[in-house]
C-alpha cells in the first residue's frame, strides 16, 4: 500500500466507531426480540476490542475504540490485506460447539482501511453489508474507522 510522507515510522491513533446494526437475522427458531448482538474487531496485531452486549435486530452501539497504532510495514500489510475484520454475534446463542452457528456467529464485514494510508486526514464514513447472514435475512453494521 502507499503510505504518504510522515506517515510510516509514525504513531497515529486509529479510531474505531461502531454505530448500529440494523435488520439482523435471528436463528431459526429464536425471535428477532432475543437476539443479543455484540460486534468484535481487532486492528492488525493489537488487543481485541469488544461492544456492550445489546438486544434486538436493531442497536444502536455508539462504541468508540481508539487505538494507538504503529504505521510500520507490518501494519501496512495488515491494511493492504482487507483490514479491519468485523464480526457480529448473539451472545444469546447457546454454547454447543465450534461451528459458527454454534459460536452465535450473525455476520462479518472487512473494512478496507488501506486507502487511511493516503493521508494523515484521510478517514472513513460508510455502512457495511454484512457478508454472511445466518438465517439468511438482510443485515448491516456501521462501523466507521477514523484515523
Amino acid at each position: 500500500a502507499d503510505v504518504a510522507p510522515g506517515l510510516l515510522d509514525s504513531t497515529r491513533t486509529l479510531l474505531v466507531h461502531v454505530v448500529e446494526v440494523d435488520g439482523l437475522a435471528p436463528r431459526i427458531g429464536v425471535p428477532a426480540s432475543d437476539l443479543m448482538p455484540y460486534v468484535s474487531f481487532q486492528v492488525s496485531n493489537y488487543q481485541e476490542h469488544f461492544t456492550r452486549t445489546m438486544r434486538g435486530p436493531s442497536c444502536r452501539f455508539d462504541d468508540r475504540a481508539r487505538v494507538a497504532v504503529r504505521v510500520d510495514r507490518a501494519f501496512c500489510a495488515w491494511a493492504g490485506r482487507g483490514g479491519l475484520h468485523v464480526v457480529v454475534f448473539d451472545a444469546g446463542a447457546p454454547p454447543a460447539g465450534a461451528t459458527e452457528e454454534q459460536i452465535g456467529l450473525i455476520g462479518e464485514v472487512h473494512v478496507p482501511v488501506a486507502q487511511l494510508l493516503a493521508s494523515p486526514y484521510a478517514q472513513i464514513e460508510a455502512r457495511y453489508p454484512l457478508q454472511r447472514r445466518l438465517g439468511g435475512g438482510p443485515g448491516s453494521a456501521g462501523p466507521a474507522p477514523l484515523p
